[in-house]
């Protein structure tokens, strides 16, 4: 079941890997990470970055990788034995605006006057800078998901696999 929702990733259209989005499948993707079998973390970044890549709703993906724990299921792969790996991992972080340093080090929250404010500032540009990849990634797409009729999916599919044993 974990390829075939991987290929829905691949080759299915903006609005399926929504419905896939909807159902929580991202949260099995990223439980796949948890694996110690290399073919099945390649499976689960892979996914994770179409996710990312394809959904109408950027934010609402970057939420659910954090709510199911994906940033500390990622970092696990920031030195993986397979370099493509390792990049995908760090593409998909950097993508959630997660400093690999920051995020494995506790810093104090405000060292100095002026710290709080810096943070917020640079906040601000990465939010903006994550509208803009965004936005271009959702025109990048667009020309590839009118091609891509393939798969014809909807919730109660979705359902039917996630409750099946292949899970």
């Amino acid at each position: 079941a974990a390829w075939a929702l991987s290929n829905i990733t691949d080759v299915g259209t903006r609005e399926q890997v929504d419905v896939l989005l909807h159902e929580d499948v991202i949260r099995y993707m990223l439980a796949l990470l948890a694996d110690l079998d290399p073919i099945l973390v390649s499976l689960g970044v892979e996914s994770t970055d179409r996710f990312l890549k394809k959904s109408n709703d950027p934010a609402a993906v970057k939420e659910a990788i954090r709510e199911c724990d994906g940033v500390s299921l990622l970092q696990r792969h920031l030195q993986h034995g397979n370099d493509q790996i390792a990049q995908k991992v760090r593409a998909i972080l950097d993508d959630l605006s997660v400093d690999h340093e920051q995020e494995r080090q506790t810093l104090p929250q405000d060292n100095h006057d002026g710290a709080k404010e810096e943070e917020e500032a640079h906040e601000d540009d990465k939010e903006s800078n994550d509208q803009a990849n965004d936005e271009e990634k959702v025109n990048d797409n667009n020309e590839k998901d009118k091609n891509n009729e393939i798969y014809n999916v909807n919730e109660n599919d979705i359902l039917w696999m996630r409750d099946t044993e292949n899970w």
